[in-house]
Parts: C-alpha cells; structure tokens; sequence
C-alpha cells in the first residue's frame, strides 16, 4: 500500500505552502504559537527512521491547526521524513483511515525506516473530536451549523497551542514502536 515511491508522491510542509500561499499567514499563527518540549523532540530523534505521511486538504480547519504542531516538533531532525498527500488525489490510501466512516482529515500516519505502519492519529484530538459529537445531532438536524462548531473547535485550538497534539502523538509512538527501539 505505502512504500517510499508512494509515499516520496507528497509534498514536504514547505512545498505545501508554497502551492497554497493563502493558508501560509494561519501556519505560521499555529507554528508559532506551539511549544515543543526537548523531552518528546529527544524522543523522537532517538526512535530511529520515522516516516509520517500526512492525508489532507489544504483548506481545511484542523489540518492549518494540527499540521504545524506536527511541523514544529519534527522540524529539522535528520531521522524524521514528513510528507503530505491531498485526500482527494489518493482516494486509495484515505480510504484506509477512515473516521467514523468519512474521509475526516487530517489523518497523520506514522512508519518506520521500512514503511512498516506504527499507527494513525487524526483528524482532531480526542476531546475536541468528543466536541464536535456532541455537536453532531444538533448539525444534522439543522439546529446549529457546521461552520459554528468549527468556530467553537477554532478557539479550543487557540487556548491549547498544540500541547494535546503533541501528547497524543508522544503517546501513541510510545505505545507503537518507541518501547521496542530501547
């Protein structure tokens, strides 16, 4: 499914705002605003090769949110390569990380050196992904909008600068793989 041909297919962080400039100002906002602890970049630059292959659509709320958080802490590791396919370019592989049965992005997909698979996270943390449930009766039967609790998500994001991102990732390469490289 992903090998290195496939997954050498996305673009690098930088590529990507190059293609979509109009994104580029929220990035920046969400890179800034994220602080990366030395502990879990240690972690990860000692792990071994990592491979993280990024599902998304340029556009998207969580995707400007989360993918910068993502940026930061990997930035610049020689062991960590992150690259980003658009969801509707490779129906094929997004359709393997399904959320509840959709095509909810972004999903972030974590490999070894060999391209074997760790593990996924995505689209959202945990307890804004329990927001937006609650939410979701209340979208589908038109009582609020889909677009107000993206707001609502917005703010969650602002008031947590990356941190729970980054725990739910450090958790889930822990878990994953990071016990068996020591």
């Amino acid at each position: 499914m992903i090998d290195k041909n496939r997954f050498e297919q996305g673009y690098t962080f930088n590529e990507m705002l190059q293609k979509y400039p109009d994104q580029l100002e929220l990035h920046q906002h969400h890179y800034n605003k994220t602080a990366i602890q030395d502990d879990d970049r240690n972690l990860i630059k000692n792990a071994g090769d990592l491979n993280i292959m990024v599902l998304t659509i340029p556009w998207c709320g969580d995707s400007v949110a989360t993918l910068p958080v993502l940026f930061k802490l990997v930035e610049g590791l020689d062991n960590v390569k992150l690259r980003i396919l658009e969801r509707d370019d490779h129906p094929d592989i997004m359709d393997n990380y399904l959320t509840n049965g959709g095509r909810a992005v972004p999903k972030f997909v974590f490999f070894d050196g060999e391209f074997n698979e760790l593990g996924n996270w995505g689209p959202r943390p945990k307890s804004f992904q329990d927001i937006f449930e609650q939410y979701r009766p209340k979208i589908k039967s038109g009582e609020i909008s889909k677009e107000t609790v993206h707001q609502i998500l917005r703010k969650e994001y602002a008031k947590d600068r990356g941190k729970t991102i980054i725990r739910e990732m450090m958790e889930l390469l822990t878990k994953k793989f990071v016990h068996s490289k020591f």
